[in-house]
């Protein structure tokens, strides 16, 4: 009998330093996920606004204008970065955002996304068009 209850002792703590080891695993998971998303969705914004018209900061969202749609970037249901095409339709790109910010220049935007676990991640994007057009009035 006194075999049975050693071996069930040690049985629950081999679960229990499982389940904490999993729950450690899973938190890192999920912020090198978040650190994923944010580099994919930076990526995945240059090219946009390499082809874009004009890049504008409007009501606490980017907007990327081209001649027969606006594509936008903002945060909604509080922690989701998603885009919209003509404002309907959403795709989520980032999900944990705390704060996402665009400060938009001539030809460029350096926008910024803070993530709920405290990462800042900054890049700027350009837009050619208004680059190319800028080297040729000059």
């Amino acid at each position: 009998m006194l075999e049975q209850l050693i071996a069930l002792f040690v049985v629950s703590i081999v679960v229990l330093l499982g389940a904490a080891f999993f729950s450690l695993f899973m938190t890192q998971s999920s912020s090198f996920s978040q650190f994923q998303e944010t580099q994919l969705f930076f990526n995945h914004l240059a090219t946009e606004a390499k082809e874009a018209d004009t890049l504008v900061w409007h009501e606490e969202e980017l907007q990327l204008q081209f001649p027969d749609f606006t594509l936008s970037y903002r945060v909604q249901r509080e922690t989701v970065l998603q885009r919209f095409r003509n404002g309907r339709g959403f795709v989520s790109m980032v999900e944990g955002v705390e704060d996402f910010h665009c400060r938009v220049e001539e030809v460029s935007a350096v926008c910024r996304v803070q993530l709920d676990n405290g990462s800042v991640f900054e890049r700027r994007v350009w837009t050619m068009k208004g680059v190319i057009k800028n080297v040729v009035e000059k």
